[in-house]
């Protein structure tokens, strides 16, 4: 009944947010600028919109053969820097999914990039609303925890990439501590301050 097929541009009323799922690779700029154009004809003031295309750091090292217009009609990768351009001119800010190079949120208005801990908060701050609509129905919690789930998903890979960071600098922090480097190191200071109490000069 709600199903439409033509363009944003033919839509009835603002929305606050929606999917984009495997599109924006089939489109040359011409027609994404259009397309970023028209989103912001539809969105209400911070609507975020979720895109799903591949970037070309996920296509060089993960899927080499994604660029492929005579079968899948992928003839585009855009980066998220290209993106910007384009949705910036539209009115939209873009943020980055840490880790997830085939996807990126868009959202209308001016505001801040986000980095993973930042989107993160957000998922688990939703506005009031939105966790009511999603607690309310006869699934009861089902669906609020579906959702946070699945969002937590796409950002916890930035967490993780700092966790891995850290442990390693830790443990290249611990073996340099550990080593002989460090033990000669640690009789120099201790040796230069013996001299010192003796009245030496170093």
């Amino acid at each position: 009944q709600q199903y439409c097929v033509g363009f944003l541009s033919s839509l009835s009323g603002r929305f606050d947010g929606g999917t984009c799922i495997e599109v924006i690779e089939h489109l040359p700029p011409a027609l994404l600028k259009q397309l970023a154009l028209d989103l912001a004809s539809v969105s209400e003031p911070g609507a975020l919109w979720y895109f799903n295309s591949a970037q070309p750091n996920f296509v060089e090292t993960y899927d080499r053969n994604y660029l492929d217009p005579y079968k899948r009609g992928h003839i585009a990768s855009y980066s998220l820097n290209g993106l910007r351009y384009i949705f910036e001119n539209a009115g939209f800010t873009l943020h980055a999914l840490p880790g997830r190079g085939w996807a990126f949120l868009a959202e209308y208005g001016n505001h801040p990039p986000q980095d993973g801990n930042a989107l993160l908060t957000r998922v688990w701050t939703m506005l009031p609303e939105n966790r009511e609509h999603l607690a309310s129905g006869r699934f009861g919690r089902l669906l609020l925890a579906t959702a946070v789930e699945s969002a937590k998903c796409y950002v916890e890979s930035d967490i993780r990439g700092w966790a891995l960071e850290r442990c390693a600098l830790l443990q290249e922090q611990n073996k340099e501590l550990t080593g002989a480097n460090w033990k000669i190191t640690k009789l120099m200071i201790s040796l230069k301050h013996r001299f010192r109490k003796r009245g030496g000069r170093v």
